[in-house]
């Protein structure tokens, strides 16, 4: 009741309800596969089934695009890796000719560094952290050579992936070609055709059932995972409150925390801690709830609530803008005892004959005190 009035029955199957589902769809499946088992052989690709049968042509069209979509996958995977072998290819052609221009014998002296004197010389790509020793004929011949490998490799690996790429692009032109049904695959079934349509609408209707009670059970379950999360964490707010009332009602005496609403059969509260327990539960529903509803509690100081802990209540009752009507009996020492307090309007029936508002004398008086409320009852 309490989770309904704060929004948090929203569950969407109750526990008959899915079972009921879940046995109709054990039947549905069971159905299935009989009728799965009497058209298996017209059901095989490549037939004419696919053009007439909805449930065939799902399946059918399941795996072609299956097989297209690994088909295109592996077509721009290569793709990929050829595209990089030739960028690879192209750089090292760059560093090739870069080198080649180099490759220079100087008749007569020698290339020296202006600033150091040095003769050792080397050449760095651009963009790159990498420099090359060229200081001989030698030295730039072996390099070139080491180029040149790399240059083949990359060639051979490109034109690999070429014709990997060719073959993969035949292969999928070829699939896509074989949806076309021809007027023989038709004819080959006609005879069968009747009984087949029949069977396939039943089946359709079984596969499009399942799937939506699958939804369902699927919506549901994730429906009552957020719910019992939001009716955990409202539970939670709930007893925290109700442990504070208990703690300032105890004026910090260490007391064992409520972990639930309502109490069991091995763990009664009795006395004080019964009303202690009822003060705490209707505050803290008032105050999570918000039901703006009228507080009333009866017998407030019943079960011996002491004095004491009777101011430490009211004042957390007071927070709450619901209006609070709380009823006690008092020992005869105890009259007046709410006459001095402010925050506290206190109406004392003590004073009332028995059965005063009941008697005949009195109801004009009773009619007139309702009107000044608004409140007329047709009474004769």
């Amino acid at each position: 009741m309490v989770f309904a009035i704060v929004g948090l029955d929203a569950r969407q199957l109750d526990s008959q309800a899915e079972r009921e589902l879940k046995d109709r769809k054990g039947k549905l499946k069971t159905r299935r596969k009989e009728l799965a088992k009497l058209v298996r052989d017209l059901r095989e690709s490549g037939t004419s089934l696919a053009a007439i049968s909805p449930t065939a042509d799902r399946e059918e069209t399941s795996r072609f695009v299956e097989q297209l979509d690994k088909l295109k996958n592996d077509i721009s995977e290569r793709q990929k890796l050829r595209n990089h072998a030739y960028v690879r290819m192209k750089k090292n052609e760059q560093l090739r000719r870069e080198l080649g221009s180099l490759n220079r014998e100087l008749k007569t002296g020698s290339i020296v560094c202006l600033d150091c004197g040095s003769k050792a010389i080397g050449y760095s790509m651009p963009e790159s952290n990498v420099a090359f020793d060229i200081t001989t004929q030698d030295m730039r011949q072996e390099i070139l050579r080491t180029i040149d490998y790399k240059i083949d490799d990359y060639v051979g690996e490109v034109e690999r992936l070429e014709k990997e790429i060719r073959e993969l692009q035949i292969r999928f032109n070829a699939l896509a070609e074989t949806r076309e049904i021809s007027l023989i695959d038709i004819i080959s079934v006609k005879d069968d055709y009747g009984n087949l349509e029949e069977m396939d609408r039943e089946l359709t209707a079984i596969i499009d059932e399942i799937e939506d009670i699958d939804k369902k059970l699927e919506f549901s379950k994730n429906v009552d995972a957020e719910l019992r999360k939001d009716r955990n964490d409202f539970m939670r707010k709930v007893l925290i409150s109700m442990n504070h009332l208990r703690e300032v009602v105890n004026d910090g005496i260490e007391t064992e925390d409520y972990d639930d609403l309502f109490t069991t059969n091995n763990k009664p509260y009795t006395g004080s801690e019964a009303t202690e327990f009822y003060l705490a539960r209707v505050y803290s529903l008032a105050k999570h709830v918000k039901h703006q509803l009228p507080i009333v509690i009866d017998s407030f100081r019943a079960e011996e609530l002491s004095t004491r802990r009777e101011d430490l209540a009211l004042p957390l009752y007071e927070e709450l803008q619901n209006q609070v009507i709380l009823s006690a009996t008092l020992k005869g020492q105890e009259a007046g005892k709410y006459d001095e307090r402010t925050d506290v309007h206190s109406i004392d029936f003590s004073g009332y004959a028995v059965n005063h508002l009941l008697s005949e004398d009195y109801v004009e008086q009773f009619m007139r005190k309702l009107e000044s409320f608004n409140v007329k009852l047709n009474v004769k």
